[in-house]
């Protein structure tokens, strides 16, 4: 067990350049916001948020040379920020949908879901998420600081 570790480590690191360092901070532009936007209206809270997501990255990443960027908790976010959802129903969105997604992705099905669902759909809920936060990022007062 440790041997394999140790040679899953060495082999990371012997990867390890700009361009890794880089795209490993690449989802930080859309998680952190979100993150701080569920806290401050007081939907999650701060500390395990940041933990937990910290700890599934750095396994997911260790396991499958990629961290995941998990598109369907961005989703949660989105609705959760547009008022839909309560503290509770947010937790429970949250710990289904990683653990849905821990099952698709150790078994392999993810391959079939992708498959199944077309771009488009995909694409569509894109927009329609983008929508729904762009407009709840408007209906924000603006707060400056001086």
């Amino acid at each position: 067990m440790f041997r394999l570790f140790r040679e899953r480590t060495k082999e990371l690191i012997a990867q390890i350049s700009k361009e890794e360092i880089s795209g490993s901070l690449g989802d930080l532009g859309t998680f952190i916001p979100l993150v701080v936007a569920l806290a401050r209206d007081r939907l999650i809270y701060l500390a395990p948020a940041l933990f937990f997501s910290g700890v599934s990255n750095v396994i997911t990443g260790y396991a499958w040379d990629v961290p995941m960027c998990v598109q369907p908790m961005k989703s949660i976010a989105a609705v959760a920020l547009g008022g839909d959802l309560t503290r509770e129903e947010v937790t429970a969105a949250g710990i289904l949908t990683g653990g849905l997604i821990l099952i698709v992705g150790v078994t392999g099905l993810i391959e079939i879901v992708n498959k199944i669902i077309p771009f488009s759909v995909v694409s569509g809920m894109q927009v329609g998420l983008g929508l729904k936060l762009a407009g709840k990022g408007w209906s924000l007062p603006i707060i400056l600081n001086r």
